[in-house]
């Protein structure tokens, strides 16, 4: 399978090696558009997978202060290819399980969720002793939550209708 529509194209079905080989092979073009990026080492944070996650996630909390307005722009474009590239794997691997992509949905649901319980979390006496709980919270559930769903799709068996297995004699 190319990589150009293995990582853009929606339509069609991958098993597990394939769907492992994406995600690996979207965090090392991340990684190496970080390192061939020059000037401003904000937007170099941006293309590492992980990393820019947590940036966007800590400006929505706001300890991350002095970014300017392209630079929140570069973050978005960059976290919103990603986030395509990745329903794409996804929806790929759902297809080759005979599953819809439901459960895609739910996880970006429980995403949207987490992000919001933790920015609804109130500084107390436990934040004064360590410094932005509610952030890490946020960071810690959703990286679980996302590995494991992950770790799920890669390791799921694929789907094999009647019509296609053969009778035994």
């Amino acid at each position: 399978m190319h990589w150009l529509r293995l990582l853009l194209d929606p339509t069609g079905r991958i098993n597990g090696r394939a769907f492992a080989v994406g995600l690996l092979g979207l965090a090392g073009l991340s990684t190496a558009a970080a390192v061939l990026v020059s000037g401003s080492a904000t937007l170099e944070l941006a293309l590492i997978p992980i990393v820019s996650e947590l940036s966007v996630t800590a400006l929505f909390h706001g300890p991350l202060q002095g970014l300017d307005m392209s630079t929140a722009i570069a973050f978005g474009l960059i976290l919103g290819v990603r986030a395509y590239v990745l329903a794409c794997l996804c929806v790929k691997r759902l297809r080759d399980q005979g599953r819809t992509p439901d459960r895609l949905v739910v996880m970006v649901a429980a995403t949207l969720m987490v992000h919001v319980a933790a920015g609804a979390w109130k500084p107390d006496e436990l934040d004064k002793v360590l410094p932005f709980v509610g952030l890490m919270l946020d960071v810690l559930s959703l990286a679980i939550l996302w590995a494991g769903f992950l770790v799920w799709l890669a390791h799921a068996p694929t789907y094999v209708a009647r019509s296609q297995v053969k009778p035994s004699s």
